[in-house]
């Protein structure tokens, strides 16, 4: 795996060695469109995400990757149905005629709802036999592909099919060049969901929503958890040869890996895709139909002929003979025959090239046409969609209408999409060859006048291409500029990449908004040297301009390409300038976000919790919903440990979730894990465990938030720590393992699953494993690394010291731990250096000084009120200096909390099995006494918020200990031993 890293000098903070800022660069993923893809389940962790060599990949603070600046350029997405509920005709002259009087286009992208359906013409000549194929594909088949060459009839077979064979509910959605980048792939998905099915795709809106935070793993699995809300779902997409960036196939890729079983796919292509098709043959997920399948035979020429009123001399195996089957002939053959012409004799049969294609529409139906009609084809192929409206204003023509008629009664490769005002659109290849054959036969000037006619109507995408194509690079900058603004305002869609790569670099210095927006997306990809210089030259000119709205988004990207390069200094300079900047409450909030996380890995913990309390008061005074869900993704579990503790957390996080009201959202299950942790700090394990539960469960059906995920890790395996689930622990680890190596956030969070699995040695008496433990996670540990990682890394080591003999050696690293640890505070799966040097002085015999350094120890949890920390290391993990400590009354209430909990009436405690011994885990109690119950696994891991395979990987374990091959020989074995469960 390719990695970069840059190495600066670390600034000491309050005299303790650890970096300002823990600058490690990351191996941050390099595939373009979102950037950085966290894999965050096992199932994804063996793809590898490569840098490219020129350009240093960007910094793995949590800061950055998984909470605050995955929300800086992330406005809050308008609803893609109100898109498609506009008329696309009107959006197209409203931003037009913005553009024209100097202001931003009022909606800066759009779909025409023809997008979305199949073309009404093509339904006019049904195939049974095709039908069938394609049905036959599709029932069993998660993916059923039809590539061929344009003109092959494949929209038209899909379009047939699903008007007369689906009896599936049918997306259609139509791809195009601009749409090629993961956001705007889902946009149109999502787009054409909401077309065929009002309301649906809640999930991918939340995680549309996160704008360019949003991964494409979670993109892809929420899409499939919004089909799966509705059976025998099938996708149909056109035009799938449109989309050929790595990362847009890579979501396609994964909706088709996590399809819903009664769910399919029906993809058009000119070209095999990028979509593990071998591997998808073998295992027999896909379908085919080719050129071969789509040829007219002599019956379908026979019909197509009696369609259009042919008859007589002409035979259909004529027909065959000059086209070869292939439809686009056909059909102009038919029309050539219906004026009282001949087919000529090919040299060969027609096959679909772009050389014969031409030939085609020059000699069969430009021919033939009269003046006035061929003028107009030509003049409106600029049009992508169209009516006699903008027809009339393109051409200048006020019989529009009527040509548009006799186009429709010709028959001459137009599509008509809709019921009520319905839009026109040339077939791909007839619109190709019109607009060739007007570039060669019309004067520059003129055909650029046109195209400046064509824009002024034309949505977006389509404007910029012909304003481009008509010189007019300024005024499809300013376009460009105007859909930024309103992206990041919050109160437009997302700007494909496609549209700023159609500007060349010197517009870019003309136009800051549009250097921005350049910007934006190389920081999503990664290549933050060119962010840099793009947003640096967008900021010198936007603060030249007065645009205080434009300085403030180029501030907050060019900081987090700074931070990217590990250039805290100059990021620490740009947070002053926003500081100064006249934000509104929800910029406020996002600049508060990054400065909590950056002063966490600066220990500067006054300035992190300031930071955070006046968020609060911002998203309760002030702040709209775009800015409280910002802070509700920022928050982790290090949240809790600010000035004023975690009960004051937990209380504001209620208050949040109150005013945001959708638990099952991102920021819903955000708010969920403080709830978790909260619930740990406090002693409650079950509270926290179930509360979990549910975020995990909110997690996995967006397809995973990398940055939540692992704050639920850290909960889960302090969770299972305590109450000794040392399998639990395993899993947990395990998986991480194998991520750590693709996803740089698992490397950047290793401490905690090094603690965890070092806690359950310990606890199982295998103080042997430590050595490994720590080499396999932490052998690499740097002052790049975060804050509370080195203190993990010398309480192992101190515990390794320890086994071997070497008290003084043990005890002078925890001293030193303790003193790191001062500074760094947060405790959570990371290790209690003055609780683990008080138990091996008390072990040692010197009482007195054991409970001096408890005393200091049990009083940070004390003025937390956090007893759950005394409980993180294990069941009896410091059980006798804890009862000493309770014994000479010292912080009484907490330490006796502590010990409660452990006592409980009906807590399992760890059991030994008589005779052989094994001693069964207080986790293995628990699902023992519920398979004696007769408990499925099921409702084992419902009642004990674990998945089903951990209570397998316990059931195994069970197994083992007991003698036993089945759960009814266990069950047996329990009785016959007398086991006290």
């Amino acid at each position: 795996m390719a990695a970069h890293r840059l190495r600066h000098e670390l600034l000491p903070v309050q005299g303790v060695g650890i970096g300002r800022g823990h600058r490690r660069l990351a191996r941050r993923g390099r595939r373009g469109g979102v950037g950085c893809v966290v894999i965050t389940t096992a199932q994804h962790c063996q793809s590898r995400h490569h840098c490219q060599q020129d350009q240093p990949a960007a910094v793995a603070m949590i800061s950055l990757t998984r909470h605050a600046f995955g929300l800086l350029v992330a406005g809050a997405r308008q609803d893609t149905s109100a898109v498609v509920d506009m008329s696309w005709q009107q959006r197209g002259r409203l931003g037009h005629a913005a553009l024209v009087a100097g202001d931003p286009p009022v909606e800066p992208t759009s779909f025409p709802p023809s997008r979305f359906s199949a073309p009404r013409q093509a339904l006019s000549l049904p195939r049974p036999a095709v039908i069938d194929a394609l049905t036959r594909a599709v029932e069993e088949h998660v993916l059923t592909l039809l590539v061929a060459p344009g003109g092959s009839g494949k929209t038209t077979a899909m379009a047939w099919w699903v008007a007369e064979a689906g009896q599936r509910p049918a997306v259609w959605a139509r791809f195009e060049r601009q749409d090629d980048d993961p956001l705007s792939v889902a946009n149109v998905l999502l787009a054409a969901l909401r077309h065929r099915l009002p309301g649906a795709g809640r999930r991918l809106d939340q995680v549309l929503a996160m704008g360019t935070a949003a991964e494409v793993h979670s993109l892809a699995v929420a899409l499939v958890n919004d089909l799966a809300e509705h059976r025998d779902i099938v996708l149909v997409l056109d035009d799938l040869h449109t989309i050929d960036a790595p990362e847009s196939l890579e979501l396609l890729g994964g909706v088709l890996d996590n399809m819903p079983t009664d769910a399919r796919m029906i993809a058009a292509s000119r070209t095999d895709p990028a979509l593990s098709l071998a591997r998808r043959r073998v295992r027999r997920e896909l379908g085919e139909l080719r050129g071969a399948d789509l040829r007219l035979d002599a019956p379908a020429v026979r019909a197509v002929l009696e369609q259009a009123g042919v008859h007589g001399d002409v035979s259909a195996q004529q027909i065959l003979d000059y086209s070869g089957g292939w439809a686009a002939a056909v059909h102009l053959a038919a029309v050539r025959a219906a004026g009282g012409h001949r087919p000529p004799e090919p040299a060969g049969p027609a096959r679909g090239t772009r050389s014969e294609i031409n030939d085609f529409f020059t000699e069969e139906v430009l021919a033939d046409l009269p003046a006035d009609l061929r003028s107009f084809l030509l003049e409106t192929s600029l049009l992508g969609e169209f009516d006699a409206e903008m027809c009339a204003a393109v051409t200048g023509r006020d019989d529009a209408a009527a040509l548009l008629d006799e186009i429709l009664r010709r028959d001459l490769f137009v599509g008509q999409f809709g019921d009520e005002q319905a839009a026109l659109r040339y077939h791909d290849l007839f619109a190709g060859f019109l607009r060739e054959r007007l570039i060669t036969e019309r004067p520059r000037p003129e055909v650029d006048a046109l195209r400046r006619r064509a824009a002024a109507c034309s949505p977006t995408g389509d404007a910029l291409r012909l304003l481009v194509d008509a010189g007019e690079v300024d005024a499809a900058a300013e376009l460009i500029s105007g859909a930024g603004r309103a992206q990041l305002a919050g109160s437009g869609a997302h700007v494909p990449d496609a549209w700023v790569n159609l500007l060349p670099p010197a517009a870019r210095r003309r136009h800051p908004w549009v250097g921005l927006l350049a910007g934006l997306g190389q920081v999503r990809r990664g290549q933050m040297l060119g962010a840099r210089h793009e947003l640096q030259a967008a900021l010198d000119e936007l603060r030249d301009a007065g645009d205080q709205f434009g300085t403030v988004e180029a501030e907050f990207a060019l900081a987090e390409a700074r931070m990217g390069l590990g250039d805290m200094a100059a990021a620490e300079q740009l947070f002053d300038a926003l500081q100064a900047q006249p934000l509104g409450p929800d910029e406020r909030i996002r600049l508060l976000n990054t400065r909590f996380w950056h002063n966490f890995f600066a220990t500067d913990w006054s300035a992190a919790s300031s930071s955070l309390e006046e968020a609060f008061d911002l998203a309760f005074g002030g702040a709209s919903d775009i800015g409280r869900k910002a802070l509700a993704m920022a928050l982790g579990t290090e949240s809790l440990f600010v000035d004023a503790g975690p009960a004051w957390l937990h209380e504001q996080c209620r208050r949040l979730a109150r005013a945001i009201g959708e638990p099952d959202s991102p920021a819903g299950a955000s708010l969920r894990m403080a709830d978790a942790a909260a619930a740990f700090l406090a002693g409650d394990i079950e509270g926290c465990m179930s509360t979990l539960s549910k975020a995990l469960t909110v997690s996995r059906e967006h397809g995973g938030l990398g940055w939540l995920d692992l704050a639920l890790d850290r909960l889960r395996l302090a969770a299972a720590s305590a109450t000794g689930d040392h399998a639990t622990i395993a899993a947990i680890s395990a998986q991480a393992s194998r991520c750590a190596e693709a996803s740089d956030v698992h490397h950047q969070e290793r401490a905690m699953y090094a603690y965890a699995q070092a806690r359950s040695a310990l606890t199982r008496q295998r103080p042997g494993e430590l050595a490994d433990i720590r080499d396999h996670w932490l052998g690499d540990v740097s002052d790049n690394d975060r804050p509370d990682a080195a203190v993990t890394l010398m309480v192992i080591d101190a515990h390794i010291a320890g086994a071997a003999g070497r008290e003084d050696e043990a005890a002078h690293l925890l001293e030193a731990a303790a003193e790191l640890h001062r500074a760094v505070r947060f405790s959570l799966m990371t290790g209690q250096p003055l609780l683990e040097l008080a138990t091996m002085q008390l072990e040692a015999g010197h009482e007195h000084e054991a409970l001096n350094t408890a005393h200091e120890a049990l009083g940070t949890v004390s003025a937390m009120d956090a007893p759950g920390l005394l409980l993180q290391d294990g069941p009896g993990a410091h059980k006798t200096l804890l009862e000493r400590c309770a014994q000479a009354g010292l912080l009484r209430q907490v330490v006796t909390a502590a010990l409660a909990w452990r006592a409980a009436p009906g807590r399992p405690n760890p059991l030994a099995v008589p005779g052989t011994g094994a001693e069964l885990s207080v986790r293995e109690v628990e699902v023992l006494r519920r398979v004696v119950a007769g408990d499925s696994n099921r409702a084992i891991a419902e009642a004990l918020f674990i998945s089903e395979r951990t209570v397998k990987t316990h059931m195994t374990s069970l197994l083992r200990k007991l003698g036993a091959s089945s759960r009814t020989q266990a069950v047996a074995r329990v009785r016959e031993l007398g086991l006290a469960l």
